[in-house]
């Protein structure tokens, strides 16, 4: 029986589910592609909203658990079996990156902070405030960078008045 029978919502997704569920503790990464592109042919016929539903939530899932696959690893068996829907394996992948970049971004900011305060804790000492270490890691990212810049310089008095 095909996977988008009329009783396509509920068995045919909860099969792609539970299959994609029983994929990601296959530990051959040959065998694994091999079900994951069985996933995909059963997944090819699905409406276009669950389709693409489904395919955001069993990357993120598949990415979640296994350490050895990429996005690239599974856009790679889309695009193969997918053909021309395969564009969204690349809209989530294209989002994951993005949510990476960003989180490195974010992270990349709060060690930088670290290292600004740190700093200025060496060079003020006791009149670096709790207050004022909190409006600096509050900080917009442009007094971040003056305060970074002109971190060798910069007297109490200034960084005061950077933070208002």
């Amino acid at each position: 029986m095909p996977l988008c029978s009329a009783i396509f919502p509920v068995k045919a997704l909860t099969k792609a589910v539970l299959e994609v569920m029983r994929v990601v503790v296959i530990s051959d990464n040959e065998k694994f592609r091999e079900w994951l592109r069985e996933i995909f042919k059963e997944i090819r016929d699905f409406p276009e909203e669950k389709f693409e539903r489904f395919i955001d939530a069993s990357i993120r899932y598949i990415l979640s658990v296994r350490e050895d696959v990429s996005i690239e690893i599974i856009e790679k068996e889309g695009k193969e079996i997918l053909s021309g829907r395969s564009e969204a394996i690349m809209s989530v992948a294209e989002k994951l990156r993005n949510e990476g970049r960003l989180e490195g971004q974010q992270e990349e900011r709060k060690k930088f902070v670290e290292i600004i305060l740190k700093n200025l804790n060496k060079k003020f000492g006791e009149d670096l405030t709790d207050e004022l270490k909190e409006k600096i890691q509050k900080a917009d990212e442009k007094t971040i960078d003056y305060i970074g810049e002109n971190l060798l310089d910069i007297t109490l008095e200034q960084l005061k008045e950077a933070l208002k």
